[in-house]
């Protein structure tokens, strides 16, 4: 998609920090009147020095010894200065108290600099539209911190597997993280990729690989959509409300468009014919539009077929088709836990 720069909206923004500038300025002269009369004259002094000075240059016969004028003008601004700046310290205000407070200092909010002579998107632009698509990924606040850089494998026990105890449950953990910073590095809109089916119980870390792979898009400006499959159905059958303010329609649609979505939990639902048909429309579409998905669930690929009622068969099938098949083994939702009440001191 790349970096998408709103003018409109950092107009706003500036237009809203110069009327803030501007109601404080308004305050500070309601209080101190003493100070608002000094600023005016000195603004009018200034006002009049800049028209005096453009007399000067353009030598116009019927201005008398303009250069004079000037220089008395000069002291008398000079002084009211220093007059003025007595009163601000006198009464605690700040210097600046007329100019707007921006957020960014190097742009004024503007989302832009220039560098030698080229407009280019501020540094602050970027931090904006990953706060804007971060909020819109819809990922809890306790997985906006999660990452790939602070991913703490050590978490995860050095026991064997039991179904391949050719490797352990950590080196089975770093095979499944490695799987998804993979997807989440290589990702492109438009380039036909494979999705991932990862299966684990509670506590295994699905939804903090989830939160690994939605930030490490975002920081690419990649948009993407978390949800947990329970809520969305509750959200959907919200709709059905005459006082919704939105359909179904526009909730699929969403979800159909969006680069990436991540499932998480599937199955935990009640299933029914109802649920099981939202989950075939979301899946089916998005295999037909070469658009990836990114499923946990507790359950395994077998088990989610029968959970699935009369879809089940067809759900499977799609996800097998689309999704490489992980799983996740631990429990470091515990093992924190124990942590963080001084358990495995």
């Amino acid at each position: 998609m790349g970096f998408q720069f709103n003018k409109d909206l950092y107009d706003e923004k500036v237009r809203q920090k110069f009327l803030e500038a501007e109601k404080n300025r308004d305050l500070i002269f309601q209080k101190y009147p003493e100070v608002k009369k000094v600023d005016d004259y000195l603004q009018r002094l200034k006002k009049e020095y800049r028209l005096l000075q453009i007399q000067n240059l353009l030598n116009k016969p019927n201005q008398k010894t303009p250069i004079q004028s000037l220089s008395s003008l000069e002291e008398e601004i000079k002084a009211l200065g220093e007059k003025y700046q007595k009163l601000l310290k006198k009464y605690h205000i700040p210097a600046d108290f007329k100019e707007p407070k921006w957020d960014c200092p190097q742009c004024m909010d503007t989302g832009r600099i220039m560098q030698n002579g080229i407009s280019r998107p501020c540094a602050c632009s970027f931090k904006h539209r990953r706060r804007i698509l971060l909020n819109r990924s819809g990922l809890p606040k306790r997985l906006e911190a999660a990452s790939f850089q602070n991913l703490n494998l050590e978490l995860y026990s050095t026991d064997q597997m039991t179904d391949h105890p050719q490797i352990t449950i950590r080196e089975n953990s770093e095979k499944v993280f490695d799987a998804a910073k993979l997807f989440a590095y290589t990702f492109e809109e438009g380039k036909d990729m494979r999705g991932l089916l990862i299966e684990g119980h509670v506590g295994s870390g699905k939804s903090y690989l989830l939160g690994c792979i939605a930030n490490y898009l975002v920081d690419r400006d990649i948009e993407v959509k978390y949800i947990v499959y329970s809520d969305l159905i509750q959200k959907i059958k919200a709709t059905f409300n005459s006082e919704s303010q939105t359909t179904t329609e526009e909730i699929l649609e969403e979800l159909l468009q969006i680069p990436v979505l991540l499932i998480d939990d599937l199955g935990t639902e009640h299933v029914t014919e109802f649920t099981s048909s939202i989950l075939y429309q979301i899946i089916d579409r998005r295999y037909r539009d070469e658009h990836p998905f990114i499923v946990t669930s507790n359950f395994s690929p077998n088990e989610l077929s029968q959970r699935m009622g009369l879809m089940g068969e067809r759900i499977f099938q799609r996800i097998v088709e689309t999704c490489r098949y992980l799983q996740l083994v631990g429990n470091v939702r515990e093992k924190i836990a124990l942590s963080r009440r001084g358990g495995d001191q």
